[in-house]
């Protein structure tokens, strides 16, 4: 099907019909995924899914509209509703779609494989996931999950204001849930992996490190409430980043839901903390050419050495406060219009190794997993959640803790983060090194 020509039928058509700006975006995607349970294919869902959304701008009203159909009748339909929903909603001057502006710079997203590895080679790979875990060690008694997912996307954008533009690209993803159990005690520990391409995806790596999480945490005890230096595990780390993710969104500044608002400039976090947003790194899940809107997707400091540089925009915050779009209008699929959202958001990794972290401890804890991360509060930075790990004595992890809980405010967190470890690692979107915090209240028993 020829998209560019069936696109630029509609934009014409959109503008005859009163449009002073249209785009149209084209998504088209094919995805598996796969669950085993005790060596068998417990659950197997193959997809395909095409959509088409058309986004027009009349008097500066916003008009959408999307289908699943192709056919000109419904092609037709889906101009109508575009343009009759733009004179249902309010003018706002801001509105626009973007030009073509700057360069777009070349990124690897796309792997031939996922697409031509068969699906019995895949299911043996989800096989291999649940058969690394259970020969971890004796004591893993159970996998509660083990799941691979693959997909290829295929995109088409073009707009009135001259973008025309194009990109396949490919992901995949792992997970587990595995139970250890010992004298009558049960653990349960669970890991995550994704990448673009289909060899990078260390399904080993999974598998161990949930099998390594279960097991540690047998035996735990219970500690008295204490203030102690803490080690947030890398993985808690960016739970924790997650959280503050939407405060670096200019839409949330704009909507006063954001921690950061009226900040740029001012230094809230350790001078040892970057914190970067970057969509050009080959392979990673949420590296682009060019974002939800045409903008091309770049790589943006959005603090530096603890200060605040900026934020994210997508088009319309952009214009909105002055700035230039950075390239952050995302989208969940063609059902929905342009948000603001991260590419790959990341802390930039220091230059100590975990073991030199934990070293440099003689009474902490280091956190490995945390609790109820979902009811931290994203506006006001508050935030109470449950906790595992271990306890360090003389700069050794020397048994593990549990019913333990951390309470305080997220920028008061990354002000007292007095080390950076060097063991940076991505989940989804969100990647961080483990960190070290000077000093937090534990609650214990």
């Amino acid at each position: 099907m020829d998209y560019k020509k069936i696109s630029a039928e509609i934009l014409n058509k959109a503008i005859a019909r009163g449009a002073d700006e249209v785009e149209v975006y084209v998504q088209l995607s094919e995805g598996t995924s796969i669950e085993i349970k005790d060596g068998e294919v417990d659950s197997f869902d193959g997809a395909k899914e095409q959509g088409m959304s058309v986004r027009v701008i009349l008097d500066n009203r916003l008009g959408f509209s999307y289908t699943t159909d192709f056919d000109k009748k419904s092609l037709d339909k889906l101009i109508e509703e575009a343009v009759k929903s733009a004179s249902n909603t309010y003018s706002d001057n801001f509105n626009g779609l973007p030009s073509l502006i700057g360069k777009y710079d070349d990124v690897n997203i796309f792997d031939d494989k996922v697409a031509s590895t068969s699906i019995n080679e895949k299911i043996e790979r989800a096989r291999q996931l649940e058969d690394i875990a259970k020969g971890y060690d004796k004591r893993i008694t159970k996998v509660r999950k083990a799941s691979v997912d693959f997909s290829v996307s295929e995109l088409f954008l073009f707009n009135s204001n001259k973008i025309d533009l194009h990109q396949k690209s490919t992901n995949c993803s792992a997970s587990i849930m595995v139970v250890a159990e010992d004298k009558g005690e049960a653990q349960m520990a669970w890991d995550y992996a994704s990448h673009r391409f289909y060899d990078n995806l260390n399904i080993k790596e999974v598998a161990e490190t949930a099998g390594k999480r279960a097991v540690d945490l047998l035996g735990a005890q219970k500690i008295s409430s204490c203030k102690a230096p803490v080690i947030l595990a890398n993985n808690v780390a960016s739970e924790f980043l997650g959280v503050l993710t939407s405060s670096f969104s200019a839409d949330s500044v704009l909507k006063n839901k954001s921690l950061l608002k009226d900040k740029k400039g001012e230094k809230l976090f350790s001078e040892l903390i970057n914190i970067i947003d970057d969509g050009l790194i080959d392979g990673m899940v949420g590296s682009s050419v060019f974002d939800g809107e045409g903008v091309p997707v770049q790589k943006k400091a959005l603090v530096e050495k603890g200060e605040i540089k900026g934020y994210l925009h997508n088009a319309y915050t952009a214009k909105r406060m002055k700035e230039a779009p950075t390239g952050n209008g995302m989208r969940g699929g063609f059902k929905g219009i342009p948000n603001v959202g991260i590419t790959n958001l990341f802390i930039e990794k220091g230059a100590k190794p975990l073991d030199e972290l934990i070293s440099s401890i003689d009474e902490g804890i280091y956190i490995t997993e945390a609790m109820g991360m979902h009811t931290a509060n994203p506006i006001s930075g508050d935030f109470s959640v449950g906790a595992v790990g271990f306890y360090i004595k003389g700069g050794k992890l020397s048994y593990p803790v549990r019913e333990i809980a951390i309470a305080g405010n997220i920028l008061e967190l990354f002000n007292k983060i007095d080390a950076v470890g060097s063991d940076l690692r991505f989940y989804g979107k969100i990647g961080s090194p483990s960190l070290r915090i000077k000093e937090l209240s534990i609650s214990g028993k």
